[in-house]
């Protein structure tokens, strides 16, 4: 529940699941309407899809005991490793690193390394390091400590420096590079989408619907002209449409050059 959404928010809705779902095996029992009735108002509805697969998966598998080791957890739906180290290490005490966005901004600033380009933030290399980090003892007080130092101390936008337990062997910090890391993740390009006309009657008219079946299975674009898709990238819609194409007049001209299916 607190993937996506704050503490404050989140006990009420907490407080009412546990009410309804006390453990495991009511929870992977019941039907998916019921859990997501409970879920309701909490938003990000699949979270709520993968809690009820994660339930089931843990009464077939594991005999409805939770799974102790973090990757064993992040094998069930909807639980990723950092996710996985963090419930192992406050569930059981066992060792392991997380890396939220929160701990990666902690860690690329410490460090002074961008967390992004040239080193994404999910790369071997910020692995590496969180979990050359780990204490020896005592991880839960460590686990939570780190994630409370991204969250409330060295924030995204004016990070509060001057209250920051690590400030002192901060490199960002005296270096004055703080703004700029973790630095931003690239944006992805778009690629330009070639013009085509794909009717499975082999004609050159163009096809501007979508969303149509057919028992054919051929596949119909909206075309693009070569000026458009630099400058506008689309995805060309891709609809299963009769082999008779019934759409409507294309916006280009119906001298388009056919391309086979």
């Amino acid at each position: 529940m607190l993937q996506q959404t704050q503490v404050a928010t989140v006990i009420p809705y907490f407080e009412r699941f546990i009410a309804a779902f006390p453990d495991v095996a009511s929870l992977a029992a019941a039907p998916v309407e019921r859990v997501l009735e409970q879920w309701s108002g909490l938003g990000y509805y699949r979270r709520a899809h993968m809690l009820h697969r994660a339930a089931q998966a843990i009464v077939a598998e594991h005999g409805g005991v939770f799974p102790r080791e973090a990757a064993a957890i992040a094998a069930l739906p909807g639980i990723g490793r950092s996710t996985a180290s963090a419930i192992a290490a406050f569930a059981f005490g066992a060792r392991g690193a997380i890396l939220d966005g929160n701990v990666k901004r902690v860690l690329a600033r410490h460090a002074a390394s961008p967390a992004s380009p040239p080193i994404r933030p999910s790369s071997a290399h910020c692995w590496a390091r969180a979990e050359a980090l780990l204490p020896a003892h005592d991880i839960e007080t460590y686990t939570q400590a780190l994630m409370d130092l991204g969250a409330t101390v060295c924030l995204r936008t004016r990070p509060r420096c001057d209250v920051c337990p690590v400030a002192a062997d901060c490199v960002a910090r005296r270096e004055h590079r703080i703004a700029e890391l973790p630095g931003r993740r690239a944006k992805k390009r778009c690629r330009s989408v070639r013009p085509r006309c794909c009717c499975s009657n082999g004609t050159a008219r163009c096809c501007s619907s979508a969303g149509r079946t057919s028992a054919s299975g051929r596949v119909c674009g909206v075309c693009l002209s070569s000026s458009e898709a630099p400058t506008r990238p689309r995805i060309a819609a891709r609809a299963l449409l009769p082999t008779s194409c019934p759409a409507p007049r294309c916006r280009r001209s119906s001298t388009a050059s056919p391309t086979s299916g």
